[in-house]
């Protein structure tokens, strides 16, 4: 087994682009002038967050189903397999997250959205237990960022430094 399946490398890099499309749609929202661009930047990151949960979801199924890793060789100190799993298990809990509780942020707010053109439920307007959950869920986002950050750093270091196969297993198939 040289490198994962096409269905895990496909689900990886769809979710890289996911994240992506998420904290973009997220951060360049305010720097228009025009409100329907904002609208339409806001409903962007709210549509493409949960499309990244079902892919997430997916691919967290698939972690814990198919237990088969492509070895990596030279292969690594134990410890250092220890800190991927956990770095991967809390990106897959972060990313599976963030969505739930952007929503029920949202819903608390009394405001619905549009989900690939169906409408949302609400859960009443409890503004002040909806600000609480917005802040969970930008904390959980700005960790997001770093843990992507050292997720891609890892494996860059891995491919550039350490000379192994660990990027190169999820770049071919």
């Amino acid at each position: 087994m040289a490198g994962y399946s096409r269905l895990k490398i496909s689900l990886h890099w769809l979710s890289v682009i996911l994240v992506i499309g998420v904290y973009m749609a997220m951060n360049l929202r305010g720097l228009f002038d025009s409100e329907q661009v904002n609208d339409w930047l806001r409903l962007m990151h709210f549509n493409l967050g949960m499309i990244l949960w079902v892919v997430m979801l997916v691919r967290f199924i698939l972690y814990w189903v198919d237990r088969r890793r492509p070895p990596i060789i030279p292969a690594p100190p134990a410890w250092q397999e220890k800190i991927s799993s956990l770095l991967h298990l809390v990106m897959y809990g972060c990313f599976l997250i963030l969505p739930v509780l952007g929503s029920v942020s949202v819903a608390l707010q009394a405001d619905s959205w549009s989900f690939l053109g169906f409408a949302t439920p609400t859960l009443g307007a409890h503004y002040s237990l909806a600000h609480s959950f917005k802040e969970v869920h930008e904390f959980v986002a700005n960790l997001g960022y770093y843990l992507v950050g050292v997720h891609a750093l890892a494996a860059l270091y891995h491919h550039y430094y350490l000379k192994d196969n660990t990027l190169i297993r999820m770049l071919r198939r």
